[in-house]
């Protein structure tokens, strides 16, 4: 069964889109949410986001430290290093070197991947920070 959702949007725009949908029965409009579903899809594919791939990757883990990529960042500065940070005798956390926290979404990103906090767990640590979301 297909699902349906409301937006809203600017009365002028609608009132526009409808008076053309009115007066040009040519382009094969015969609704405003036709119309608009089809603009919406048309600019999807203009921006990939139906072929997107996930922003975050893990893409190495090292002694102390990961590095993963985020396609957010571009193509040529996307890999974000985060080096273990002792806390207490056997404590750790992930420090991001492009931020300089150890809270933010790349550290968050980076606790969610198995690989990465088994490679440190293994090595006795025991993780002290926030955890991303799954």
């Amino acid at each position: 069964m297909v699902e349906y959702t409301k937006l809203s949007v600017k009365k002028e725009l609608m009132d526009k889109i409808q008076r053309f949908i009115d007066d040009y029965p040519e382009h094969g409009y015969r609704s405003l949410a036709q119309f608009v579903e089809d603009a919406a899809r048309r600019r999807a594919e203009e921006l990939n986001v139906f072929e997107l791939t996930p922003r975050f990757e893990h893409f190495n883990v090292y002694e102390n430290s990961v590095v993963i990529v985020d396609r957010k960042l571009g193509a040529h500065a996307n890999a974000v290093t985060l080096r273990v940070q002792q806390v207490g005798e056997r404590g750790f956390k992930l420090h991001c070197q492009r931020c300089g926290s150890t809270k933010c979404e790349h550290v968050l990103y980076a606790t969610t991947v198995p690989e990465v906090m088994t490679h440190f767990e293994e090595l006795g640590g025991v993780y002290k920070g926030e955890y991303g979301e799954e």
